[in-house]
């Protein structure tokens, strides 16, 4: 007999589709197991593509209304970092699953429950968050070094090469012949 009604949370910090490709299938795939293992029976998966480290995803939003209506008990998901890398989603959960809305979440090599774990749960979350804040101090760190060193810090604009040797953007040759005979053809 399956123990709990759970719900598959898969996310990739991407929308677009030329990055972490598998990243998604990969999740659901284990999380699959997980379920098997622990017997859960899974009633819904969410594929989330979108970055977590700001609160107001919506697939996170709409599973989080099927444990505020009691329609599950429990989330599989890859690692707890795929759930939340903010405050205000990392509290969500962690009052949800204090408060015994969620009462279990399922990682691959760990299980958080209500009454035990909650310590390591919320090192896990802590981690996630001090995650992108040392990210966003380490690009921003990156920027000012290039920027000091006179790099261009900036994509080229269209039409145009980021020279790396020359830290310059130059003509792209290849595109400013297709956009030279645009123009002669629009303006004769």
């Amino acid at each position: 007999k399956l123990s709990m009604k759970a719900i598959i949370y898969c996310r990739k910090s991407t929308d677009r589709s030329d990055r972490q490709q598998l990243s998604i299938s990969a999740q659901e795939d284990e999380a699959r197991r997980i379920a098997r293992r622990e017997w859960l029976e899974v009633i819904q998966v969410f594929k989330e593509t979108k970055s977590a480290k700001e609160p107001g995803r919506p697939l996170f939003n709409e599973m989080m209304s099927l444990f505020s209506s009691w329609k599950a008990d429990c989330i599989i998901t890859w690692k707890l970092n795929r759930i939340a890398r903010n405050p205000v989603d990392e509290w969500t959960i962690k009052w949800s699953i204090q408060n015994g809305i969620i009462q279990a979440i399922f990682t691959e090599w760990e299980v958080f429950k209500t009454w035990d774990n909650v310590l390591m749960m919320w090192m896990h979350f802590w981690m996630s968050t001090q995650y992108i804040l040392d990210l966003q101090a380490d690009i921003n760190r990156g920027i000012k070094q290039k920027i000091a060193s006179g790099w261009v810090c900036q994509k080229a604009p269209l039409w145009y090469l980021n020279n790396v040797l020359t830290i310059c953007s130059e003509v792209d040759p290849k595109k400013s012949k297709r956009v030279k005979k645009i123009f002669i053809l629009r303006f004769q």
